[in-house]
């Protein structure tokens, strides 16, 4: 699957988004994927194993930190 989306993220990206030019590689799709699980509600303990890092360090990864200040300047 690694190898198959490094080979065609970006035919994969322009096809879904309808743009072109987008960089994406397995990196970013790593970090997607800690997000989505970390905003679907899913202990950040548990998805700093997947990391092998410190929590800290998962946090500053996902860029957690960023994403919670977002939601809380969307709520006010």
């Amino acid at each position: 699957m690694r190898i198959y989306l490094e080979r065609n993220s970006r035919n994969l990206i322009e096809v879904i988004t309808n743009k072109e030019n987008i960089n994406l590689n397995t990196h970013d799709f790593r970090r997607l994927r800690g997000q989505h699980l970390y905003l679907a509600g899913n202990n950040i303990e548990i998805i700093q194993k997947l990391y092998i890092k410190s929590v800290d360090q998962t946090l500053d990864y996902l860029q957690i930190r960023e994403i919670e200040v977002n939601k809380m300047l969307l709520e006010n």
